[in-house]
């Protein structure tokens, strides 16, 4: 039964615990009710799971109320109850989960919703093809569901089963003793994350022990419990989920706060207060003092893992076994600062987030050191394992010899019988195999069984007693320091990237913190890899696209920026720019983000040197195409760039000045207004010249410009130019029609025709007169006169250009595309030569 609740405990972490945690409406593509239709399956499974936690309860009870009730088999009792408490506090944890959990009820409520809207809407049913009948049966399905497990009473369904169950007073003495020996084996024991797991297991045993006494909760055993929950408060139970174990346990347990001492109760809050400036206060020097322990294990594990035959000893296995605990004891500091910032409810500050990014890295230096030597570390655990094995076997066998020779005495037949087959069954299980967890746990029974007899001396009791732990670490070292060194709490506060990302760039001696902070960003999302609400692809690549988005924002793109700004400065140095006096701001090396390797995340290969190289090839190409004349200034800083930073930027390869190209087509077009007004047209060259310009030169336009506009658009752009052209002439036709209808215009050109016309009747040879035309246009000054000084002849007359310009364009085109055919045949004939002599 001990192998069987254990075997629930593992299935409850690996299993259950992640995929109910990592439900989220975070980097999900799909709907809510998409999620809760692919997480139903799973769900289905946790009912299952827990009417098998029931039963296995219940069964593992009366086994302890049959055992019980033998003096042999008294001292398994505690490890067998030690078995049942880490099972409680993996149920406690799930109801803690979806208590919490918000977003799974809200989609829950949704999708029980549409459910039942369909059960009272046939016509709903009948679209998606299925019967009535049918959907009544998946809301009856869910109704089960929600019961079974998203209420949040998992823990307390198991318990009230078990509750129906008469037991004998030896089982409660048993649960009582080990809720009272809780206080002693958190003082004795050197692993941080057993205490917080200790106390809930202490709290559930206290609720157990209520049920099965079928009376009020012991106000001892609640004294008892409440001390212990004043000196740890706030408990983690799995990843990101905490308990206040007075809170919690306390609501559990029928009519409590009438026994409860309230003064003992008051005293809770501010244990969690000073807990917690006390060790912001003692931060820095347990952050050193970790920092220390973790260079020294560090440095041992690499001279062990180089030697050809390390001497296995004692101080072997304890070397191991630190190296774990440290891990642990850094990990469960972490934890438990997150956690009471968070039940407090409590702002992080930088300087804590500091030391937490400092404890983070030792925790992924730590793992990667046991990853390293893997092969080393293996051989290791597993000859300190055979060397305890067979100083607990000699000791067996001593104790065997002992027990034959002794008469029975006071100790009854039956006991010693137990206690020679469980020493016998300890033999085989130290010395026929491998020491498994199996093999560990029959260990662990039958050492208890042997301690009834009270003949083992105590020196070797203590030595088994301080040997049982360190096999039971090295039983699974490198699984066990895999878990010691989950940094997943670290996927539940991603904002702390951004201020280690910040310090990292402000520091650039630091640089190479980075690749360990990101590979202890992608090992806190290894729990996405269970999730079964979405794809852990999609949820995975969706977290990479928010982590690799911070990275740029903070890291890559102020640092090309920066690069890029340094470059200018020393390019420019001759000009007079402001001093930067390195005594006065600090001078960062940035050629540290450069020289950085490749850094891998979750598949994703980012190289900082590359990314800056590219950047500089993108901003150098685009400026000098801007300015060609800035060619040499580019090219001396693209130099800079590779002495001081190790940067190959490629060569744009641009002419330093600029060919004839000349204006596009496509833009004269685009500004054909502008183009009229701006450009003069030389009747003398046949070409556009600009009417000013701010330059020292000014832009002309031919016929050669034109078919380079053809040449890098191709013929089509005829049918846009011609179109522009049209638009716009019938635009000015208007105003031309509506110029030569004015009737202060038109009155005056009849007058003056009239007069013509009777001069070409007595002269056929005449000609309008000088004196006419200048009157009518001194009768036209008088119409009115714009604020630069020009009558309504003088716009008249820039009407007339402006309708010839765009027509000159369109001959432009003609003329153009007849020189593009040429030069196109010239090069076809080219070809076609070169063929033939090839």
């Amino acid at each position: 039964m001990a192998c069987e609740v254990r075997f629930l405990t593992n299935e409850a972490r690996l299993r259950f615990l992640d995929p109910l945690l990592h439900y989220s409406d975070e980097f999900v593509d799909c709907s809510p009710n998409l999620s809760i239709g692919r997480f139903l399956s799973f769900l289905q499974e946790l009912s299952n799971f827990k009417t098998r936690c029931k039963e296995v309860i219940l069964l593992f009870i009366r086994q302890l109320d049959a055992l019980g009730e033998r003096e042999s088999g008294i001292g398994a009792v505690p490890f067998l109850l030690g078995c049942l408490s880490e099972l409680f506090v993996c149920l406690i944890a799930a109801d803690g989960i979806v208590r919490a959990n918000n977003t799974l009820r809200e989609h829950w409520n949704g999708y029980r919703a549409s459910i039942s809207a369909c059960v009272h809407s046939p016509v709903a049913s009948t679209k998606l093809n299925i019967s009535n009948g049918e959907v009544k049966e998946v809301d009856g399905f869910l109704v089960g569901i929600e019961k079974a497990v998203l209420s949040g009473t998992i823990f307390t369904d198991c318990i009230q089963d078990v509750g129906k169950t008469v037991v004998g007073k030896k089982v409660l003495e048993h649960i009582a003793a080990a809720i009272s020996a809780t206080g002693t084996e958190i003082e004795a024991t050197q692993d941080p994350t057993r205490i917080g797991y200790r106390v809930v297991g202490a709290g559930a045993f206290l609720i157990l022990h209520t049920t099965l006494s079928r009376t009020a909760v012991d106000k001892k055993l609640l004294r008892i419990f409440l001390d212990l929950c004043r000196l740890n408060p706030v408990t983690p139970l799995w990843r990101n989920v905490s308990i206040s174990p007075a809170d919690s346990i306390l609501q559990l347990i029928p009519d409590s706060m009438k026994h409860v001492d309230r003064k003992q109760l008051q005293t809770i809050p501010p244990a969690k207060e000073g807990i917690l400036q006390a060790r912001i206060a003692g931060m820095p020097k347990d952050v050193a003092a970790f920092k220390t322990d973790a260079m020294d294990w560090v440095e041992r594990m690499q001279t062990l893992a180089t030697e050809s035959e390390p001497v296995i000893s004692d101080e072997c296995a304890a070397f191991l076994r630190n190296g774990l605990l440290l891990a642990r004891k850094v990990q469960n500091y972490v934890m438990q600062t997150f956690h009471y910032h968070s039940v407090l409810l409590k702002p992080i500050s930088r300087t804590v987030l500091q030391h937490l990014g400092v404890m983070l890295e030792i925790l992924v230096v730590l793992k990667g050191c046991v990853d390293r030597y893997g092969l080393a570390v293996c051989q290791l655990s597993e000859r300190v394992k055979d060397f305890f094995a067979s100083r607990i076997h000699m000791a067996c066998y001593n104790l065997e010899k002992r027990l034959a020779l002794e008469k029975r005495g006071n100790f009854g037949a039956v006991d010693q019988v137990d206690s020679l087959t469980a020493l016998k069954v300890l033999q085989q299980a130290v010395a026929t195999g491998p020491l498994t967890e199996e093999r560990l746990v029959v260990l662990r029974v039958c050492f208890g069984i042997c301690l009834a007899t009270k003949r083992w001396p105590s020196e070797e009791i203590a030595f088994v007693l301080s040997a049982i732990p360190v096999i039971k670490d090295l039983c699974s070292f490198q699984k066990s320091f895999r878990i010691a060194c989950d940094v997943s709490i670290f996927y539940w506060n991603r904002m702390v990237l951004r201020p280690y990302l910040e310090e990292v760039y402000q520091n650039p001696i630091q640089a190479a913190r980075l690749t360990v902070l990101l590979a202890a960003f992608e090992t806190s999302a290894a729990g996405l890899h269970a999730a079964r609400h979405e794809t852990s692809s999609v949820l995975l690549k969706n977290y990479r696209t928010v982590i690799m988005g911070e990275v740029k924002e903070y890291i890559l793109d102020p640092l090309c920026k920066d690069i890029e700004t340094n470059l200018r400065l020393l390019v420019h140095s001759h000009l007079s720019l402001p001093d930067r006096n390195p005594f006065e701001s600090a001078v960062r090396d940035l050629r540290m983000f450069t020289s950085l390797g490749p850094i891998y995340f979750l598949g994703q290969c980012v190289s900082v040197r590359d990314y800056v190289e590219k950047y500089l090839d993108r901003t150098f190409y685009d400026l000098t195409t801007v300015a060609l004349h800035d060619w040499k200034t580019y090219d001396e800083m693209r130099s800079l760039a590779f002495h001081l930073y190790g940067l190959n930027v490629i060569q744009a390869h641009l002419p330093n000045q600029t060919v004839e190209q000349g204006a596009d087509i496509l833009e004269i077009m685009r500004n054909i207004n502008s183009f009229v007004t701006s450009y003069t047209y030389n009747l003398n060259n046949q070409v556009f010249v600009e009417r000013s310009s701010n330059n020292k030169h000014l832009n002309t336009i031919g016929i050669r410009h034109v078919a380079n506009s053809l040449r890098t658009h191709g013929i089509g752009v005829m049918n846009t130019t011609v179109n522009y052209t049209y638009q716009f002439l019938r635009k000015n036709f208007n105003i031309f029609s509506q110029f030569m209808f004015d009737e202060q215009i038109k009155s005056r050109l009849i007058k003056d025709i009239k007069l013509f016309r009777e001069l070409k009747q007595t002269d056929a040879m005449a000609r309008y007169p000088f004196e006419k035309a200048e009157k009518f246009n001194k009768g036209i000054r008088t119409l009115g006169v714009t604020p630069d000084g020009l009558t309504k002849l003088d716009q008249f007359r820039l009407l007339i250009t402006h309708i010839g310009k765009p027509v000159v364009i369109a001959i432009y085109l003609g003329d153009a595309l007849i020189l593009y055919l040429l030069v196109l045949l010239r090069l076809s004939v080219c070809l076609s030569v070169c063929l033939f002599v090839c």
